[in-house]
């Protein structure tokens, strides 16, 4: 009964160490390790939750930072599955990414997405948030001239009192 017990114990104790050992297979060679990138401080804000939609301008400006080792010519932005041209900023610490929302987002929602790779490594970091865009409305034109309830100037007027 001892020795069975002991096999088991002997048993178990070998599984860990072989996953341990397996974790060191790679100990000479570089390490394969990536840290994708995280985006923050999203503007317009992301919508908090029972609250409703932050709304924007169509052809608005929109602004979030990008954290991490990423390389920035590999930033990509979308809105509603749209390419937009992003302006990026090195800030030492992080990415400031602006771009200007696309014409033909005229009323309704569009999601903003965000890809970027990281600077080692092949992962890719993803993130967005939902905006949305307010109906814009022209006002009506008419060929009628504009007039006016202003009082008409006189051709002669009143003399002043002295």
């Amino acid at each position: 009964m001892k020795i069975i017990k002991n096999l088991k114990y002997s048993i178990i104790l070998g599984l860990f160490f072989a996953g341990s050992a397996s974790a060191f297979e790679n100990a000479g060679g570089p390490r394969n390790y990536c840290k994708p990138a995280k985006f923050r401080d999203f503007s317009p804000p992301e919508r908090v939750h029972n609250q409703p939609f932050i709304e924007v301008a169509p052809e608005s400006i929109i602004s979030v930072k990008a954290t991490g080792s990423i390389d920035p010519s590999t930033i990509r932005v979308f809105a509603k599955k749209i390419a937009l041209k992003p302006t990026i900023v090195d800030k030492i610490n992080f990415f400031q990414i602006t771009a200007k929302l696309p014409a033909e987002l005229r009323s309704g929602f569009a999601r903003i997405d965000l890809i970027a790779q990281a600077d080692l490594g092949a992962c890719i970091g993803k993130d967005g948030w939902l905006i949305k865009i307010k109906e814009t409305v022209e006002p009506p034109v008419s060929d009628d001239p504009v007039t006016t309830d202003a009082p008409l100037a006189t051709e002669n007027p009143a003399p002043a009192p002295e």
